[in-house]
């Protein structure tokens, strides 16, 4: 829902931006209707659709970002669970690097919970690794990265495409969709 309504209000936005726009330019130039300030016009509209555009692709970011960042202090609180039922001696701790192993590592291997084959893993690392091509790179990648570590997500709603200095990922609605059920189905197995 949240999604749906963001997504609302940013386009609503953006037309919004666009009519106002229109209005006052309009009113500036009831006189003057040269091919000269059409032109002008059309690059106005250009750059704010871009604007918006821009402030869509951090949006989606912050929200993939977020959506991980609750993944994380929910699986740390499921491993303190297992922990408790299972009267284990060490808890997960609170890795620097590499959460997600350490998490695998935790619920399969320690805590003998879980599956390490289990499917959700590699979709759980595949979003990792947008999250961090997002957090340590601003969302820019290479062709090898697109070619190689993204490939998997591009049919769920991941697209490379190119950007002001090379390649970015662009995320749309289905890939945080993706995004948050695949969260919730780890939850929802695993639980």
């Amino acid at each position: 829902h949240y999604l749906e309504e963001t997504e609302r209000q940013l386009q609503k936005a953006k037309a919004d931006e666009i009519s106002a726009y229109w209005e006052g330019f309009r009113a500036q130039n009831k006189t003057k209707r040269a091919e000269a300030d059409v032109h002008l016009q059309a690059i106005e509209e250009q750059a704010i659709e871009e604007h918006h555009e821009e402030f869509l692709r951090f949006q989606r970011y912050a929200f993939l970002m977020l959506t991980l960042m609750i993944f994380e202090a929910r699986a740390k609180e499921l491993c303190n669970y297992v922990r408790d039922d299972k009267k284990l001696p060490r808890s997960i701790g609170n890795p620097r690097h590499n959460k997600l192993k350490n998490l695998k590592s935790y619920l399969c291997s320690y805590g003998k919970v879980l599956d390490e084959k289990w499917r959700i893993w590699q979709e759980l690392q595949n979003l990792q690794s947008v999250r961090n091509q997002i957090a340590h790179q601003g969302g820019s990648c290479t062709k090898e990265d697109a070619d190689n570590k993204f490939k998997p997500l591009l049919r769920k709603g991941l697209r490379v495409e190119r950007d002001f200095g090379g390649l970015a990922l662009k995320l749309d609605l289905g890939f945080c969709r993706y995004a948050v059920s695949t969260v919730a189905f780890f939850f929802e197995e695993a639980g």
